[in-house]
């Protein structure tokens, strides 16, 4: 099945912070606090990170998994305007961190399904140290995330980074929780959501849903029939619209 075409890939929301502030609390950290990535295979040239909110405020674990207790580490204790900025978003963050690319380093073109906005996990940008000449590729357009702004990236694009500048660029990332806040702020910014899975999943279409039905009925537990006739309504919904306009 073809993939879902994303209305919205990246979006500037009307936020902008103070550059000289941002980069004076790059003072409290220190270059021994710098993790490596940990998927070294994404990468090329030099990508570390600090965690600032990770799973259960731990240094030495930086992975932005779903579904775990989430609290701040004792570097953004310590750094009290990055508290600031986080909290503009009136909304829950699950993993925050800085992260930083080497110049002439690549992140090399990757997707991560589900991380965008209508699935519930906004990835939030705020570039403290960057150049124009530092470009993402996302779906193949390029596009520079300027310096004390904050954008928006749907994570479940094909995504790239390239350094081509003469310093690391370093950008503190937050991930976003959607509630009615953040989507006010999404829409004011011009944000255009897919539209809803005809059958709530983007992974069953009018090709395979009768064939899904007769395995969830054949399974036979209260939840598979539950879902059966759920998509049964839909899938006989679908079949008097297509009578009607035909």
């Amino acid at each position: 099945m073809a993939p879902v075409q994303q209305r919205t890939r990246y979006l500037k929301l009307p936020f902008y912070f103070d550059i000289d502030l941002l980069n004076l609390e790059m003072n409290n950290i220190l270059s021994s606090e710098w993790l490596n990535h940990f998927n070294t295979g994404d990468y090329e040239n030099g990508l570390t990170n600090i965690p600032l909110r990770s799973a259960n405020g731990r240094l030495n674990y930086s992975m932005p998994v779903l579904n775990q207790n989430f609290l701040n580490t004792d570097i953004l204790k310590r750094c009290t305007y990055f508290q600031t900025v986080l909290d503009i978003f009136k909304c829950e963050k699950n993993a925050v961190q800085l992260m930083s690319l080497e110049p002439g380093g690549v992140i090399k073109p990757r997707a991560h399904p589900g991380i965008c906005f209508e699935d519930g996990l906004a990835r939030l940008y705020i570039p403290i140290v960057t150049d124009p000449t530092i470009m993402f590729v996302i779906d193949g357009e390029p596009i520079h995330f300027s310096c004390g702004a904050a954008w928006y990236l749907n994570t479940s694009c094909i995504h790239s980074v390239a350094n081509a500048s003469s310093y690391p660029k370093i950008h503190l990332i937050l991930d976003c929780i959607p509630n009615a806040w953040l989507k006010q702020v999404f829409d004011k910014a011009g944000f255009i959501p897919n539209d809803t899975p005809k059958y709530h999943d983007t992974s069953i279409n009018d090709d395979n849903v009768i064939n899904i039905i007769k395995h969830l009925r054949a399974m036979g537990d209260p939840t598979s029939l539950h879902l059966a006739d759920k998509l049964s309504k839909i899938h006989a919904q679908q079949k008097i619209v297509k009578n009607i306009t035909h």
